[in-house]
């Protein structure tokens, strides 16, 4: 996901506060990026083990708060090859 918000401490942990209450199931968080980009971050967050649904709605609960100009969803797949 990459998530932009005001360029705050706070706004940082309020993304880190909605993704950890997830009510739904909880959410495997692999990494959490912070990029400073002129008047704004660009947080980039890599979860694993959700399904399209449950992503669409993690990015609704993120665009409701109030430091967030926007959510968008990558979707990632992960090749392991010389696995038998």
């Amino acid at each position: 996901m990459h998530v932009v918000t005001e360029p705050n401490v706070a706004a940082v942990s309020s993304v880190i506060e909605c993704l950890e209450s997830e009510p739904s199931s909880p959410i495997d968080i692999q990494s959490f990026h912070v990029r400073r980009l002129p008047g704004a971050f660009d947080q980039r967050i890599c979860v694993q083990g959700i399904d399209e649904t449950h992503a669409r709605h993690i990015r609704e609960r993120l665009e409701q708060l109030q430091a967030v100009e926007r959510v968008r969803l990558e979707h990632q797949v992960r090749v392991v090859r010389g696995v038998e």
